[in-house]
Order: C-alpha cells, then structure tokens, then sequence
C-alpha cells in the first residue's frame, strides 16, 4: 500500500511539474506584433501556404518567440495542419503559449482557451526506443476547414545552460514551400559579440543599436520556393539562409570545446 500512496505522490508531483513548464500567457513586452501583410496563393503549391514566418531571438532574457500563420487550401491540408506539436526540454526551458486561434471568413475563432495542451515524451529514435529527455505539447484543433487561416505563437524561455552563454541558429529566408513574408529579429546585449554569414543570396539585415542592446532584423518575401533534388547530399544546403553565432571563428569553437 505504501508502495502505491508513494507512486501517485511521483505522479502528482510529475504533473505539477509539467503544469509549470507550459503555461498560457501573454508575449512578453519585448516582442514585436508582426501581423499577416499578404494572402497571395500559389495555386500549384499543394495542400497548405505559410502566410508568415515569424522568429524573434532575445538573448538577454533567454528566450525564443515564434509566431505562424498558415492557410489550408485542401484536405490535405487538413488533415496535416490539425495538430499543433511543439518540442521543448523541460530539464532547463519552459514553453508560453501565446495564442492559437483559426481565422474564417475575417473573424478569428480562439482555440487556445477552448484546447487541452497534452505533454508526452518524446521518444526520438522508435527502432531503439531512445529518449533525450525533451517533451511533444500537442494540441488537437477540431473542426479545420478548407481555407481557415491557422495561427499560432509560443515562447521557449531557457537556453541549454551546457553552452555557457553561447548561442547560434540559422534563418531562413526560403523553404520548400512558398512564404508570403518572413520575418527574423535577434536582440542582444550592446556589448556581445554577433557573428553572422549569408548563404544563397541572403539579404543584409537591418541593424539598429541603443545604449543597451543591439538589433538584427530581416523581413522577406519568400513566394519563391525551392525544392531539394534527387540524391542531393544532406551536408549542401541550398536554400538562402543566414548563419548566426556568438562564436567569432572555429578556433574558438575548438577551444570552448577543448577548454
């Protein structure tokens, strides 16, 4: 009996746990409101068209905001855009959901407050029934339609601490499904280092700078998609994109590795 009385208090304990790590809540106040600016439908994409992109970084306060908005155009589509599923490592990050709402003929339908946010663990080798300790938050949303308009924002609050301040991502500014616009913002402090590289034809980014923080933003069009070839190595990467790092070069790399 004591056996049984000890497992539920793990279970309860476990589900408190989790109820921490994914919340309901606003943006932050740092976040930039990027709203849908264009609808224009390539008719031969396929069963959904990505409206907008919408990735903002704020490396002071260790937190990654995203924000999608993506049109149905089939059953497809449907079936392939019903499920919202986020992955996230409760061991260091905790996920803020923003808003999930689906847009119908003009008026907005909010989802999030009518939707239950399941958490499982994520198993990401299923042959060898392997774990990396991360978490799938799904979110099932009933009754899509034939041209609803789905969208959704979160957070991801936490950086994996064994990198010790470092940080490095890429941005895409093409997929391999056209993007009405695409919209990438990083922030950090004045003083940090940022490294970035173009690839592809990347555009330059805007960059402002304050007293205290520092600026890179890109905003693009990306209607021009780009499918990969057969047998093309996985190592070449041929879609516009911009590496960024905090690393100045490999040596550095090397030494933090080695230190």
């Amino acid at each position: 009996m004591q056996n049984i009385f000890t497992a539920l208090f793990v279970f309860l304990c476990t589900l408190s746990s989790l109820a921490q790590q994914v919340q309901k809540t606003q943006p932050q106040a740092w976040v930039n409101d990027i709203p849908i600016t264009g609808q224009k439908i390539l008719q031969d994409n396929g069963s959904y068209q990505y409206l907008l992109i919408d990735e903002q970084v704020n490396l002071k306060r260790e937190t990654i905001y995203r924000h999608y908005a993506v049109k149905v155009l089939n059953a497809d589509g449907i079936q392939s855009m019903s499920d919202i599923s986020l992955t996230f490592d409760p061991s260091y990050q905790k996920l803020l959901m923003h808003d999930i709402k689906i847009i119908r003929d003009g008026k907005e339908i909010d989802k999030l407050q009518q939707s239950r946010i399941q958490t499982f663990q994520r198993e990401t080798s299923m042959e060898r029934s392997l774990y990396d300790g991360s978490l799938s938050a799904v979110v099932n949303l009933t009754d899509v339609r034939k041209n609803d308009i789905i969208e959704y924002a979160y957070s991801l609050v936490g950086l994996n601490p064994i990198h010790q301040g470092h940080f490095s991502t890429v941005f895409y500014q093409q997929h391999t499904v056209p993007v009405n616009r695409i919209y990438n913002r990083l922030l950090c402090h004045i003083n940090q280092d940022i490294q970035y590289q173009l690839y592809e034809g990347a555009t330059e980014p805007t960059v402002k700078r304050t007293d205290a923080m520092q600026e890179y933003l890109w905003d693009v069009e990306a209607l021009d998609y780009l499918l990969y070839d057969n047998n093309v190595p996985a190592w070449y990467d041929p879609h516009r994109h911009v590496s960024i790092s905090t690393f100045k070069d490999w040596k550095e790399v090397v030494n933090w590795i080695f230190r």
